[in-house]
């Protein structure tokens, strides 16, 4: 929610959130989140480590990608070039931990 002199908005953004019911090993990373907001992907790590995010086209050619170390509860924000769908695809340390499909309007 945001608001100052001239009123208030508030939005909703869907986050899409890696657990055990996804399969997915808690040394894994279980705690990464992964949700577009206004044409950039944002990717929360619940877990310290190093990070590999690879975000694809709905084509398959690869549109963006960032490696780096990360702190638990820190954000990676990647720019989406154009509107439409994408693949993201999260690994820590080497591992998938996350794949996510992505709509960029």
């Amino acid at each position: 929610t945001l608001s100052n002199s001239l009123g208030a908005d508030s939005r909703t953004f869907r986050v899409f959130h890696v657990g055990e019911s996804d399969g997915i090993r808690a040394a894994s990373g279980s705690d990464t989140q992964a949700y577009a907001v206004e044409g950039a992907a944002i990717v929360e790590f619940g877990s310290a480590g190093s990070y590999a995010v690879r975000v694809y086209g709905a084509d398959g050619r690869l549109v963006a990608s960032q490696s780096r170390k990360v702190q638990g509860g820190e954000r990676m924000q990647i720019s989406l070039a154009a509107p439409g769908a994408y693949i993201v695809k999260v690994q820590k340390d080497g591992v998938d931990v996350r794949n996510v499909k992505l709509l960029n309007r």
